[in-house]
């Protein structure tokens, strides 16, 4: 399953056995590449992974990480793709409002400067 990483944001499929993979995943996966998001598959691990143990009800299940950071996890059922639209817009919100506030304390500081020269 190829998968490209126009942004930090990872979905992990997480499944019982690696032959489960049906419609739904194949799905997921290639929305998941038409966004940019790094797209994985593994077996369901409860002693390896706290997001398993903690966070799944049910297989087959997508967690959704922010870099090493855990966001949600979603499953089949749910809208997913629209929720993973949701995780892109609050990345791209978020870097905007980075880039606005770098801006506005680099205007302060040339103020600044100016101010005391």
């Amino acid at each position: 399953m190829p998968s490209s990483s126009k942004y930090p944001i990872e979905v992990c499929c997480v499944v019982e056995h690696h032959s489960d993979v049906d419609t739904d995943i194949e799905i997921v996966n290639e929305y998941s590449s038409s966004l940019g998001l790094k797209f994985k598959l593994r077996e369901y691990d409860s002693w390896k992974y706290n997001d398993d143990r903690y966070s799944i009800t049910s297989l087959p299940a997508f967690h959704v990480y922010f870099g090493e950071g855990y966001i949600d996890t979603f499953y089949p059922d749910e809208t997913i793709l629209d929720k993973l639209d949701e995780c892109v817009k609050n990345y791209e919100k978020k870097i905007s409002e980075k880039k606005k506030f770098i801006e506005a304390w680099k205007n302060f500081l040339n103020f600044w400067k100016s101010k005391n020269t």
